[in-house]
This record gives structure tokens, C-alpha cells and sequence, in this order.
């Protein structure tokens, strides 16, 4: 008797990646699990990107295309990509990363043993040309909502998550520049999460990673960081919506980073986030460990950090 296996769907968010989108959509279709789709927006892209995905997979009945006439933005396409999709298992995918051959087989495996809502690998960084680097740092079974909170450390890439939970974060909101968080606090907060000890991705770095910030000076750090914090900004204020609901835990979490990290953008948030704050609660003690106050150090102190790191070698 024939098992009917579950229907996965493949989510990518398609901008200007000629040189790698058919790697990419390769690596879906080459996967050791074969019950799935790829469901490819692209979101306006300037290069040959579009016609490139029409030439090579348009007859092709597991692959949907759909296009932007003009640039929405990531999370547009991959909401979009989401409405084309029937399965019953989503991952999602960088249009100029590359999939192992056995991702979905191992995360699924692991999502059923577990009766997991979301499962997650680890990745392995490579160059251009994917020639391999090394593992990524800090992927691992520590699974908590005060660490999810800090940053993000599942990759989109590297994960798989059920209906259930992808219906709950679908539509994103637009306002997010980081679904792949997004999707992961939610996971931990209202589903369950597991670990799978392999990757299950090759990470492509190259000069348009959302978060490579190695190699450069450190008035670019500094502005990197500012881009990250006003993207936790909205990761932080979208969670208000949730803030009076039952957990108790994680609300308090949640105050104590936006307080946390409103110290670092006074410079550029509306005067109503800090009146919003001073209708929350009153946090009486919360400390700073080492990553929170040498950013805000840099913050503050710019290019002149080094010099007055000195000064808090106690702490630092």
C-alpha cells in the first residue's frame, strides 16, 4: 500500500540573482525527498534574473513563477510565494544559496519524531564559487526566548516549519526586513522547536549578506549595527501585539531589550516610542552583559571606541 508523503513547499524570494538562481531552484529539485514544489517570486528584478527562471523551469509542473512588474521587497515576495504554495511543510530558501541534497529528508524526519512545529539545521558558510569555509558559530539546541530575543540564530535557510505554524506568521508584516526571525520567534513562543545537529545549507557570502560585517572598518560596523537595531526595532514592536497574552516570561523579555535598546536610537525613532515606554511598567533592575554595553559603547563613541574601551577593561 502506497504512503502518501506530505507536500513540501519551497519559498524563494527572487531579486537580481542571475548568477546564482539556477543553483539555487537546482538544489530544490535535486532534494532526496521528491513530494514538492518551488514557488519562485521575483520581485522586479533589473538583471536577467526573470527571464532565466522562464527559460529553464516554466514547463516544468514543480516549479510556480510569478512576478513584481516593480521592486515590493522581500517579505512581499515570499508573502506571495506563500499564496502560491499547497503543501503541507514550507522552507524557506535564498534565491543565492544552495540547499543539501537531504535537507528536507532530515528535518522532516526529526519534525515528526519530535511532533516538532519548526525544525532547524546548521549551515555551512562558503565563498562564491561554494567553496566551503567552516560551520556557522552559535547554531545549536539552546533553544530559549531570551536568546531568540538577543538575535536571530535560525536560519530561514536551514529550517522547516508545518502549516500550523505557517499560517499563523502568513502575511507577514511588511514592515519586517527579517522574516526568517520573525517565523522563529513565534515558533519558540507559541509552537515547539527542535534541533537537528547537521547542516542542511550552503551559505553563500558575498558582498550583499544581510548580516557580513567581517573585514570591514569600524565606522561600517557601527552603521551596520544601527541598520540591525532599527530592524529589532520593528521585531520588538510588532511583538507589542502579543505582549498581553499569558506569558508572563517573555513579556517581561521583551520590555527589558526595547528598553535595552532604545538607548541606542534616540537619534532616530519617533517621540511616541518613548511615551510608549513610559506607560509600560517600570523594570526597577536589569543589567547590561558584555555584547549590550560594547554596542552601545561604539554607539556612543564612534570611532573613538578603541580609546575609551580601555577604561572599562573591568567589564569589557
Amino acid at each position: 500500500m502506497k504512503i502518501d508523503k506530505p507536500k513540501i513547499s519551497f519559498l524563494i524570494a527572487l531579486y537580481n540573482k542571475e548568477k546564482y538562481i539556477k543553483e539555487c531552484i537546482n538544489s530544490c529539485l535535486n532534494q532526496t525527498y521528491n513530494e514538492i514544489e518551488i514557488c519562485v517570486v521575483d520581485d522586479g528584478s533589473t538583471d536577467n534574473s526573470l527571464s532565466i527562471i522562464y527559460d529553464l523551469y516554466s514547463t516544468n509542473n514543480k516549479v510556480k513563477i510569478f512576478s513584481f512588474k516593480h521592486n515590493k521587497g522581500k517579505v512581499f515576495a515570499y508573502n506571495k510565494a506563500y499564496d502560491l504554495s499547497t503543501g503541507k511543510y514550507f522552507a524557506l530558501v535564498g534565491a543565492d544559496d544552495v540547499n543539501l541534497e537531504n535537507r528536507i529528508d532530515v528535518l522532516l524526519t526529526k519534525m515528526i519524531q519530535e511532533n516538532a512545529n519548526m525544525a532547524y539545521g546548521n549551515l555551512i558558510k562558503t565563498d562564491e564559487s561554494l567553496k566551503e569555509i567552516e560551520l556557522f558559530d552559535g547554531i545549536n539546541s539552546d533553544i530559549s526566548l531570551k536568546r531568540i530575543l538577543r538575535n536571530n540564530f535560525i536560519s530561514g535557510g536551514a529550517s522547516l516549519f508545518d502549516k500550523n505554524l505557517a499560517d499563523y506568521v502568513f502575511p507577514i508584516s511588511t514592515e519586517i526586513k527579517f522574516e526568517d526571525w520573525w517565523i522563529s520567534i513565534i515558533s519558540i513562543l507559541k509552537f515547539k522547536t527542535t534541533f537537528v545537529n547537521t547542516p542542511v545549507a550552503l551559505y553563500r557570502l558575498n558582498d550583499l549578506n544581510d548580516n557580513l560585517i567581517s573585514n570591514q572598518s569600524l565606522k561600517l560596523v557601527v552603521e551596520n549595527n544601527k541598520r540591525l537595531y532599527k530592524r529589532d526595532f520593528v521585531i520588538y514592536d510588532k511583538l507589542s501585539v502579543i505582549l498581553e497574552e499569558d506569558n508572563i516570561g517573555f513579556r517581561e523579555e521583551v520590555k527589558r531589550y526595547i528598553i535595552l535598546n532604545s538607548l541606542y536610537k534616540k537619534n532616530y525613532i519617533e517621540e511616541s516610542f518613548f511615551i510608549r515606554m513610559n506607560n509600560l511598567s517600570q523594570v526597577k533592575q536589569f543589567g547590561f552583559n558584555r555584547w549590550y554595553l560594547e554596542t552601545f559603547l561604539i554607539s556612543f563613541f564612534g570611532s573613538k571606541f578603541d580609546y575609551f574601551k580601555k577604561f572599562f577593561k573591568n567589564v569589557l
